[in-house]
């Protein structure tokens, strides 16, 4: 709230602002100079209503800011409780349950609809005419129940409805204060493949990958076409493939070892992904490509200013001490096998994502997520530095560096994976309240802020435009 203090700055501004001196032609001005004298020294504040509204925007921001709720007393005489369905299900699914969603409809529960802000609806009006999984990017259950618990008492029976497709589950398994009553409706057993994507090859081949899927598992199958089958009229559906030739450019200074392990490392992802993959080797930094997709800049000079490029794999410089440890991924306990026995120290950036650690949790590799990602390595690609060079796990890593899996939309859609129901339902506490405390449950009011901060926006601009207009007449 100190930003509504912010006031001062328009109430100083109309203070010290003042009408625009006009010249008077007059015979004399020994009668008015004691008059202009008393003038010129006191502060007038004009244009009130224009400061008023100024003024008002920037206690509206303020509160805008502090994210107000509307607290009132929950009266759980007026809800016996709420039954939550999702609006995009199938009657057939219901059928099994319809005689319990109805008795608990005519003992005065109230139906709403599992998603924002959990609306409230009537039976008929719910659409049951499409399957949910024709929408993508849907919202965890386990986030919407968090949401629920802040604006509903405890004590309120919750009856929810939903089905048990795997990507409706993120995140940890959440510990809630609700009285909820969690069923799950049945899935058919149902399989689905599809061709997910493709790209051609150097031999003007087609690569095509085929995407299968049922209640167990999600998995992608490549299968090769010669370009004489494809000519033969080989149907791949409506897919556009990607004919691209990725450009990787690797700078190391002359009589380096280490490109020589990253082309062969690099050599492998093109013999196994049959991508068009261009590998540039140079000791030479003026002839370094301006705009490559890939640069791994081997290298502890900086890289010069002129290069753009969409991708960066640098070494960080600083100093170099001995360790005896191994190389961790950031988000597992387990090693990768991979031990390291020299590496450079460096503070550790926040706005960096360690990828890669050593046993004491030291950065090893790390990527800054923008709109040109740079991945800064604190070791070297060199067996006197560490075994990534022998390893397999070295070309897995620069796969996923150059040709990272991401799902499409498609992929998604066709996504028939299912949860266990023994790990949906999540851990509810007891109701700790006391007999006779009252029960509270909380609107947000920031979008009603919103809309009336934005008014005194449009308001207080249309008034000044049209002081200026009258000023200028």
């Amino acid at each position: 709230m100190w930003v509504s203090t912010g006031m001062i700055i328009p109430i100083l501004i109309h203070l010290a602002k003042g009408r625009s001196g006009k010249t008077l032609q007059i015979g004399s001005i020994r009668l008015l100079r004691e008059n202009i004298i008393s003038q010129s020294s006191s502060l007038k504040i004009r244009e009130r209503m224009l400061l008023f509204l100024r003024c008002l925007g920037i206690v509206l921001a303020a509160v805008f800011l502090s994210s107000p709720i509307w607290k009132q007393v929950f009266s759980s005489r007026k809800n016996a409780g709420w039954v939550l369905v999702e609006k995009n299900r199938t009657a057939l699914s219901f059928r099994p349950y319809q005689p319990l969603v109805d008795s608990l409809l005519k003992a005065g529960f109230e139906l709403h609809l599992l998603e924002e802000d959990f609306p409230k609806t009537q039976w008929t009006d719910i659409d049951t005419s499409f399957q949910d999984t024709t929408l993508l990017y849907l919202p965890s259950y386990w986030e919407l129940l968090k949401k629920l618990e802040q604006r509903i008492p405890a004590t309120m029976p919750l009856y929810v409805f939903t089905g048990n497709k795997l990507n409706r589950f993120s995140g940890s398994r959440p510990t809630l204060s609700l009285n909820l009553i969690w069923t799950v409706l049945e899935t058919p057993d149902t399989n689905s493949s599809w061709i997910s994507s493709g790209y051609t090859t150097p031999t003007d081949s087609l690569r095509v990958f085929t995407g299968h899927s049922w209640n167990l598992g999600t998995w992608f199958q490549p299968v090769l076409l010669h370009k004489d089958s494809l000519a033969a009229g080989t149907s791949v559906q409506q897919m556009v493939p990607d004919s691209s030739t990725m450009m990787v450019e690797i700078f190391s200074p002359k009589g380096s070892p280490d490109a020589a392990y990253l082309q062969t490392a690099l050599d492998a992802v093109g013999f196994y992904t049959h991508r068009r993959l261009k590998i540039i080797r140079t000791d030479q930094k003026d002839s370094v490509l301006q705009n490559p997709d890939w640069i791994f800049w081997l290298s502890d000079t900086p890289m010069p200013d002129r290069l753009h490029p969409k991708n960066t794999f640098r070494y960080s410089s600083g100093t170099a001490v001995t360790v005896h440890s191994w190389i961790y991924p950031a988000h597992r306990r387990e090693g990768s096998e991979n031990s390291i026995s020299r590496m450079v120290l460096a503070g550790k950036d926040s706005s960096s994502e360690t990828i890669w650690t050593d046993g004491y949790g030291r950065p090893l590799l790390t990527g800054e997520k923008k709109d040109a990602p740079v991945y800064s390595f604190f070791s070297r690609i060199d067996p006197d530095w560490n075994d990534l060079p022998w390893s397999a796990y070295f070309p897995q890593f620069i796969l996923q560096l150059l040709y990272p899996q991401n799902w499409t939309t498609l992929d998604l859609m066709n996504d028939r994976r299912i949860i266990n129901v023994a790990q949906i339902a999540p851990v509810l506490e007891a109701d700790n309240l006391k007999p006779g405390e009252k029960i509270f449950q909380h609107k947000d009011l920031k979008g009603i802020c919103w809309f009336f901060l934005f008014f005194v926006f449009c308001l207080e601009r249309f008034l000044s435009w049209n002081l200026k207009k009258v000023t200028h007449e």
